[in-house]
């Protein structure tokens, strides 16, 4: 479902995506790295995805696979929406 929901996303959208994980209990690396993966496709549009209420756990992983640099990722710390 995030997958295709992202996909969506990026194909019919435009601007910045901003995604909302307030209510993740459980994601897993491969749906981690997914995220990445479309902010590295939105960044060749001038673009970001933009994680809103990042989870502490989710935010490890993705500094300990060296993912925080990822063109067109974006944490909004302190950011509602």
């Amino acid at each position: 479902m995030l997958a295709a929901a992202l996909d969506e996303a990026v194909q019919f959208g435009s601007g910045d995506l901003h995604v909302d994980l307030t209510d993740i209990t459980f994601i897993d690396v491969a749906g981690i790295r997914m995220m990445t993966t479309v902010a590295k496709r939105l960044s060749r549009d001038g673009r970001r995805l933009l994680l809103h209420a990042t989870p502490p756990g989710v935010h490890r992983v993705i500094r300990l696979m060296g993912w925080e640099t990822t063109p067109g990722l974006m944490h909004c710390i302190g950011v509602t929406l």
